[in-house]
């Protein structure tokens, strides 16, 4: 029995229309079954791309939660969003390399086999999400709830990985 589709089999789509959503709304999503989170980064781009166009936020604030029966796949999800905290970290800060992260995270996102150097990236964003999930610390400066639970089982995902 796999983990997890490594590959969707339906069309990514967002969520929320951000026509239908008024900047003095709070808006709350449910992403349950969210396998390998297509349709939470789809929602996500949505609504960072009308910000941009906007010069404004869609809505006051945007509370997600998403529900996985499988740890491995709340694993992966964990490992994209500490890989693109990472990415747009090291943009803003304009430090040198960054050009590579988005290349390195569509390899760990769709591929099967991928190339040692991101192999080693990755290691190092498991092995700092380990040791975070162990110690009960807060995921993304405290924006990133996850039961004690969960954690434990995601953290043993991580490590056979």
């Amino acid at each position: 029995m796999a983990e997890y589709y490594a590959i969707g089999h339906d069309n990514a789509e967002s969520l929320i229309d951000p026509a239908e959503v008024s900047s003095q709304d709070s808006v709350s999503l449910m992403f349950c079954g969210s396998g390998d989170a297509r349709h939470l980064f789809a929602t996500l781009l949505t609504l960072q791309a009308r910000e941009m166009k906007q010069k404004r936020p869609v809505c006051k604030d945007v509370h997600i939660t998403i529900l996985d029966l499988k740890p491995a796949a709340l694993a992966r999800t964990l490992v994209m969003f500490d890989m693109l905290c990472m990415y747009v970290s090291l943009k803003t800060s304009k430090v040198p390399g960054h050009e590579d992260a988005p290349a390195i995270m569509a390899y760990i996102y769709a591929g099967h086999v991928v190339p040692a150097v991101v192999n080693e990236k990755l290691q190092v964003h498991i092995a700092g999400l380990i040791t975070a999930l162990d110690a009960g610390e807060p995921l993304f400066d405290d924006w990133f709830f996850m039961p004690a639970a969960t954690r434990k089982d995601v953290a043993q995902c991580l490590r056979r990985w």
